[in-house]
């Protein structure tokens, strides 16, 4: 486990990505990343891809989708859908 997983009291953030790399290509991918920025977040969920085999954002371009902590939410990252080629099947 990397230095990065420290605990402590400083506020934290919680973001979500579904489009970084996976090891299957129309496999659904989903990880959810608590941080304390956006660059934090994109470093951790980096450091994962990499420990993986898997491509990092330097490989690829993936987003990083900030979740509101101030309300009640819900955010469905996948609902069971299959892709194939040219969308769903």
């Amino acid at each position: 486990m990397c230095d990065q997983y420290d605990i402590d009291d400083t506020p934290k953030k919680i973001f979500y990505c579904v489009d970084h790399d996976g090891h299957y290509h129309h496999a659904p991918v989903a990880s959810i990343i608590v941080a304390y920025s956006r660059e934090h977040a994109r470093s951790l969920l980096d450091y994962e891809l990499e420990q993986k085999g898997l491509k990092t954002s330097q490989g690829q371009s993936y987003e990083l989708i900030e979740i509101n902590t101030s309300r009640y939410s819900v955010e469905v990252l996948h609902e069971g859908e299959l892709m194939g080629i040219g969308g769903y099947i």
